[in-house]
């Protein structure tokens, strides 16, 4: 005779990314990202970043190193 429990068979604890809840986000890097837009930031990076990137950087990598420089 097994053992067992009488009841209710928990549900899946897995659930997909899709469903998991979002936050707003922060308007202090909202802003950012739209002022960031605006002056062509990204088109900028790409040309600095360019030597790089046959190397193997990622836009995103350089990107964020760009910005740290600027702080």
């Amino acid at each position: 005779m097994a053992m067992g429990r009488e009841g209710e068979v928990q549900g899946d604890l897995m659930i997909s990314w899709g469903e998991m809840p979002r936050s707003p986000g922060h308007v202090f890097y909202d802003g950012l990202q739209k002022l960031l837009a605006e002056a062509g930031f990204d088109a900028f990076v790409e040309e600095v970043c360019k030597p790089y990137m046959r190397r193997g950087w990622a836009l995103r990598r350089c990107r964020l190193a760009v910005i740290s420089a600027c702080i």
